[in-house]
Parts: structure tokens; C-alpha cells; sequence
């Protein structure tokens, strides 16, 4: 009983090396395994076994249910065509996982020529991801250029809480866009931060992306040439 008491207690310092958490999680629930089994042939009558059997049984659950959570959350993500393509154009910093939990929060929205989807100095509560057709991007009435799909909406707003810098109309026929509202996405941030700073990155590379097509002496970028074909 000596033996399996120090096995477990070894198994359990061994866990604490493993660099991957479920790894760590199933060398503590075989440790546990050892203190039951010490439990059963010393006799739950025994001093100090009573105490040590809830300990053990508490103790393995508690990993159990972290190690089929893990287990879970790596499994593979086969993602459908079109949210492939949306993934793989503003999503890489997320997992598929954290994708998936993060796309089912959004709204749908299909949006005709003309409609408003922020204006400018004024307040945004949403943070919006152009899917399908193409917006047009107006500062000071002077028309600066104009987004095509998987282009994010109102995202320097979220960033700073400031109000929009600029008025964003629908210019395509018809227009499909995500939204996440402002209280979704703090939500978001104090129940979940991992997913938050995940999409905080994914923010950032998608103001790179502007950025970079702001320098660009052509007018339009794939994506809006894409769209474009679709509205013709």
C-alpha cells in the first residue's frame, strides 16, 4: 500500500513536467488511479483513507472532464466551402474551434444598394464583416475607395471606442454581412478573453490589409473584383 501511495505521488510530480496540458491531465488521473487502488486494499475503514478516497475520486473527474474537453476542442474541423474562404481570409490567428464559436455569435444580414452601415463621427455598435458584395467608404463627402468581401466594418471603433471614422454604404445590388454587436463582443471579452485576443489579431491583420491596399495605386483588390463579377 506504502508503494502505491509514493506511486501516486511520484505520477502526480511527473504530471507537473509535461509541457502539454492534457498529457498532464492523464498522468494525474492514473495517479489518482494509484491512491484508489491503495484505498481498496487498505480498506476504507483505515485512517486516513476515507479522506484520501473523496480526494482521489475528486481529483480524477476533474481531470477526467478537463481531458475529454481538450480532447474535444482539438478534434479536426472540416468547415464547409464558404466559411473555409472566410476563415482563411480574417480568421487564421483563431483556431477552427474558437472560429466556429466565434461566427456562431454573429448575425446575418442581407443589405440592398444604398443601405448605411456606419456614419461618420457617429457612434458604431457593431463590428461587421462584409461576406458578399461591396461597400463604398466616404470621408468628409469625398468617396476614398471601396471594400469588397471579407473586409471587416467598424473595427477601429471597437479598438478605440471612438465614433466612426468614416460613412460606409452598400454599392453592390445586394450585400451580405456578419455582425457582433458591442455587447456580444464585451461579453465575449470577460468570459472569454483567449477568443477576444484571438480576434483582436485577426483586427490587426485585417487594418494591415488596408492599409496596404490604401498604398496600392489600384483602385480595387480581388475580393471586390470578385464581387463585382457576381453583381454582373
Amino acid at each position: 500500500m506504502d508503494f502505491l501511495l509514493t506511486l501516486a505521488r511520484a505520477t502526480l510530480f511527473a504530471s507537473y513536467i509535461s509541457r502539454d496540458i492534457l498529457v498532464l491531465r492523464l498522468i494525474a488521473m492514473i495517479g489518482m488511479c494509484f491512491n484508489l487502488t491503495a484505498v481498496y486494499i487498505a480498506g476504507v475503514n483505515t485512517p486516513g483513507m476515507k479522506g484520501l478516497l473523496i480526494f482521489a475520486i475528486f481529483a480524477f473527474m476533474i481531470n477526467l472532464y478537463e481531458a475529454i474537453r481538450i480532447i474535444h476542442s482539438r478534434r479536426p474541423i472540416v468547415l464547409e466551402p464558404k466559411l473555409k474562404e472566410i476563415y482563411s481570409h480574417n480568421f487564421v490567428p483563431m483556431t477552427r474551434h474558437e472560429f466556429l464559436q466565434f461566427y456562431n455569435l454573429a448575425k446575418h444580414k442581407k443589405m440592398k444598394h444604398g443601405e448605411i452601415l456606419s456614419l461618420q463621427d457617429e457612434p458604431v455598435d457593431s463590428l461587421m464583416l462584409i461576406v458578399d458584395g461591396y461597400v463604398k467608404i466616404i470621408s468628409n463627402n469625398s468617396r476614398i475607395r471601396s471594400l469588397g468581401s471579407n473586409y471587416f466594418i467598424g473595427e477601429m471603433s471597437l479598438l478605440t471606442g471612438e465614433n466612426a471614422t468614416a460613412t460606409v454604404i452598400v454599392e453592390s445590388d445586394n450585400a451580405e454581412v456578419l455582425t457582433w454587436s458591442r455587447k456580444t463582443l464585451e461579453k465575449m471579452k470577460d468570459k472569454k478573453f483567449h477568443l477576444y485576443h484571438s480576434l483582436l489579431l485577426a483586427l490587426s491583420k485585417d487594418l494591415i490589409k488596408k492599409i496596404h491596399k490604401k498604398k496600392s495605386k489600384e483602385p480595387t483588390d480581388l475580393s471586390l473584383e470578385k464581387a463585382k463579377e457576381k453583381v454582373n
